[in-house]
């Protein structure tokens, strides 16, 4: 799949919740892909692919990739090495590493330490940073 396919793709959808639920886009996306897709990019998931700018959109376009890319390689771990590898020093289990957000509600936030709060958006659950995906900051880089 390439980066220009999902930029356009997106450009078209209704909310970034319903097309992974209409699996028309990205397919076989689940809950804990789309939770952390959306904050590797910093998206916050009430936001429209319609309301972004095109930078945003090749942000999220890329985190698609990366995050899925990662997941996949690793079997189901969606954080980065160096995250995993600080948490793994400070006696932290899987569970605590696996993931950026997902079924981490109530808990801090590992990279700005704001409590993760879990949501349900098209009637399935969501973890959302208010704090790091309510700037609209784009990634840099992963």
């Amino acid at each position: 799949m390439s980066l220009i396919f999902l930029f356009e793709s997106f450009k078209t959808v209704a909310s970034f919740p319903s097309s992974y639920n209409s699996q028309s886009v990205l397919s076989r996306v689940g809950n804990y892909l789309r939770t952390e897709i959306l904050f590797h990019a910093r998206i916050h998931p009430k936001m429209r692919p319609s309301d972004l700018r095109d930078e945003e959109l090749v942000s999220f376009s890329k985190s698609a990739l990366i995050i899925t890319g990662r997941s996949y390689q690793t079997g189901g771990i969606t954080t980065d090495d160096n995250l995993v590898m600080k948490l793994k020093s400070e006696g932290k289990k899987r569970r605590e590493y696996r993931h950026y957000l997902f079924s981490r509600g109530g808990k801090p936030c590992h990279i700005c330490g704001s409590p993760i709060e879990k949501q349900q958006m098209s009637g399935r659950r969501i973890y959302v940073c208010e704090e790091c995906q309510s700037r609209g900051e784009l990634r840099s880089g992963d």
